[in-house]
Formats: structure tokens, C-alpha cells, sequence
């Protein structure tokens, strides 16, 4: 409230207090602190002093300086890649195959052609599931001697099993 108030109110505030504005120091009454002896003065300088230079002689001097860049292109920095460690598995399901060997060989052919090659060149003709390859007719233990393979269009696909 003192430093807000104007001069004249801040003298007789402080001619009230029994203080003359000649003797007003820096506190109100005009009392300062007691002086110390010249040797203890020095002595806690000195060691502000110290304690301040030892505190810079710790700390480094931190210039920033720009990197030298001789890449054009830049480069985002590796960071921390760990594996996989799942807590659950992604399907809940395990994932059934669709070609087994009961679909793989629909029904044999029937057919007058069909016959014609049964008696003629001692060969069946099977129908084939579209989906099935090679691989698959093997996997399914089809014994037999040579097999031809005839897909039509993405309609049909026979197999012929030469009878020996």
C-alpha cells in the first residue's frame, strides 16, 4: 500500500512513525542491518565467489552448431523395432483347405467319346474340379500310369488315365 501511495501520504507516514525523512534509508524506520567485520565479508564473497566459478567449470558450454549435410535426400532415423508378440491369434478359426481329396475328382465321363476311348485306347476320362492342379491329383494318390490334363475354357477340365 506504501509504494502505491503518493509522496505526501508516504511522508507523514513516516513522520509519523518518529523518523525524520533525512534519516529514511531503506527501511521505513531508518535501522539498517549491522555491519560485519571486514575479514567475515570477504570471507562469504570469496566463497559465493568460488561456489559460482565451480558451478560454470561443471556446466558445459553449449554452442549450437549445424550439421554438414552432403545427402540430398533424407533419411528418416532408425528407431527401436521389436518382433511380434501377439496375445491372441489373429483368427479365431484355423483356415480349412477347399481343395481335399474328395472334390478334387468329381465323376467319370459317360459320355459315347468317353466309352469310345475306354475300349479303343484303354483310357478313362475323369471330370476335374476347375481349382485342382497337377500337384493336387498327385497328393490325392491317383495311381496310374501317364495322366493327360485338359482344361476347356474355364468350364471344364478332364483327366485321362491310360489303363495298363
Amino acid at each position: 500500500m506504501l509504494a502505491q501511495a503518493p509522496v505526501a501520504i508516504l511522508a507523514q507516514a513516516i513522520l509519523a512513525q518518529g523518523c525524520s525523512i533525512a534519516q529514511h534509508g531503506t527501511h521505513p524506520c531508518g535501522t539498517m542491518a549491522p555491519k560485519l567485520a571486514e575479514g567475515e565479508a570477504t570471507k562469504k564473497g570469496g566463497a559465493k565467489k568460488a561456489s559460482k566459478t565451480a558451478k560454470a567449470v561443471k556446466q558445459s558450454i553449449s554452442r549450437k552448431q549445424s550439421k554438414m549435410r552432403t545427402n540430398i535426400h533424407f533419411f528418416r532415423p532408425k528407431t527401436l523395432t521389436k518382433k511380434r508378440d501377439p496375445k491372441y491369434p489373429s483368427k479365431s478359426v484355423e483356415h480349412v483347405a477347399k481343395m481335399d481329396e474328395y472334390r478334387t475328382i468329381i465323376c467319370p465321363v459317360t459320355t459315347e467319346s468317353a466309352m469310345k476311348k475306354i475300349e479303343e485306347i484303354n483310357t478313362l476320362v475323369f471330370l476335374v474340379d476347375i481349382q485342382a492342379s497337377k500337384l493336387n491329383i498327385k497328393e490325392d494318390e491317383v495311381q496310374c500310369s501317364p495322366r493327360n490334363f485338359l482344361t476347356e475354357k474355364f468350364d471344364w477340365q478332364w483327366l485321362y488315365f491310360l489303363i495298363s
